[in-house]
């Protein structure tokens, strides 16, 4: 389907403050936030979607570090952590996201803990169950949640989750370290999902352990440093009963990223950042693959322009060297308001379940090539007053060699498709309203 034409309009809500509420899972979460989409089937299954892309495309970082599920990005919402232990998320896309997944990233940074606690049990009428333990000093801290359900969406379709995880914070010379072991797992029925018949039976469970580091200085708006690693093991077991299928495929995944701004000098500053990543599966599928990028942004102010151009550049496994363009430009129109144009492009691998999985209903293709965005944005930004401001963006993407998962007729097996050259154009529109704290 080569040049085909997709227009997107979304528009964020009249917000009461910048912050979510806490909550308990990070796709609850998600689910509250204007600028991303969270297709969801039942209870277990979440695929994130940022300015209309597809499942593949948009995902998740913490502290800057992209995390990434290997084997299948229909697991790029998971993350074995309480959502009120982070930030609420930035939604990085265009110039923000030139490092970040292939479309857009939800940007989850850790934050300053205090003495706190909390104990929390519920039950509902339709068969629902859950409780929540927490606690936390200034310094060490740790959690357990569990959630129960049956007949979420069809009779078969079950759940039950445990997560639990502990965390370690301190400060030391103008440094913040945060340092996380989390574990999650899940089973649930998965009738109907990702394309099954809504008559056939799946079941399906997720055991996702992750350990985290990081180390943070200065202010993230102005100079600053932050380094970032993980370790995530997430092993995928599905099975057909009725058609005596099981998949066991195990994603290992580490990375570690570093990256700051300088000082500005003479109006000049440089942004920098470097990540390194390998990933591997086994089991049933067996891969691995090492992807690293380097960043070179210089910045600089003049009386009413700044100015960012630069290069990423990428080295991975399998694929030749690129050097994908930055370019960003800020106008300040007046004291109040501003006008800002960037031009980006990003890259991506499929994930493994895309290039080699197969079952009865479903079948990869191992002859995917890697996708390519290029993205251009123009948009608007007035603060009205200090609590009030609003924004408008238009955005245009071509993805080259898209690929996503398509039925050649009703009832038949879906396959991963190569669909050619995709354009998207869309408008993002924001009107955001801080309450005082007096």
């Amino acid at each position: 389907m080569r040049g085909a034409v997709t227009l997107l309009f979304s528009a964020a809500a009249l917000a009461a403050s910048a912050q979510l509420p806490d909550g308990r899972t990070i796709e609850a979460g998600l689910m509250n936030d204007p600028e991303v989409l969270v297709n969801a089937q039942g209870l277990a299954r979440h695929d994130l979607s940022i300015r209309g892309s597809a499942y593949t495309g948009s995902g998740l970082s913490i502290n800057g570090v992209n995390l990434k599920s290997p084997w299948s990005a229909h697991h790029n919402a998971e993350l074995p952590v309480l959502s009120g232990l982070l930030t609420a998320p930035k939604v990085r896309r265009g110039l923000d996201n030139a490092t970040g997944h292939l479309v857009g990233t939800a940007a989850y940074d850790t934050k300053p803990r205090a003495k706190e606690s909390l104990l929390s049990v519920g039950a509902g009428t339709e068969e629902r169950y859950r409780a929540t333990a927490y606690g936390s000093g200034e310094n060490v801290g740790g959690y357990f949640d569990w959630e129960k359900a049956r007949r979420i969406d069809s009779d078969a379709n079950d759940l039950e989750r445990f997560t639990g995880g502990a965390f370690l914070q301190f400060f030391q010379n103008d440094w913040m370290f945060d340092v996380l072991a989390a574990n999650q797992s899940k089973r649930f029925g998965a009738q109907g999902y990702d394309g099954i018949p809504s008559t056939v039976y799946a079941e399906q469970q997720l055991d996702d352990g992750l350990i985290f580091a990081g180390a943070t200085k200065g202010d993230l708006e102005d100079s600053y440093v932050r380094a970032s690693a993980y370790y995530r093991d997430l092993q995928d077991q599905y099975a057909l009963p009725s058609a005596l299928f099981k998949s066991d495929v195990t994603s290992r995944d580490m990375a570690v990223a570093l990256e700051g701004r300088t000082i500005e000098v003479q109006h000049l500053a440089l942004n920098l950042r470097g990540e390194l990543e390998h990933e591997r599966v086994s089991g049933d599928a067996r891969d691995e693959r090492t992807r690293g990028s380097v960043l070179v942004l210089p910045e600089a102010r003049l009386e009413r322009f700044t100015v960012k151009a630069g290069l990423n550049s990428v080295f991975q496994t399998d694929e030749a060297a690129e050097w994908l363009p930055v370019l960003g430009v800020d106008w300040f129109a007046g004291d109040n308001s501003s006008v800002h144009l960037s031009y980006t492009e990003t890259e991506q691998q499929p994930d493994y379940q895309t290039l080699y999985y197969s079952d009865p209903y479903r079948v990869g293709n191992a002859f995917l090539n890697q996708q390519r965005s290029k993205n251009a944005e123009l948009g608007f930004r007035q603060f009205l007053s200090a609590s009030l401001d609003w924004s408008v963006a238009g955005f245009y993407r071509r993805l080259e060699d898209a690929s996503d998962w398509t039925q050649t007729a009703a009832g038949g097996v879906w396959a991963a498709t190569d669909l050619g050259d995709l354009n998207m154009g869309g408008v993002d529109a924001a009107i955001t309203y801080r309450p005082s704290e007096d």
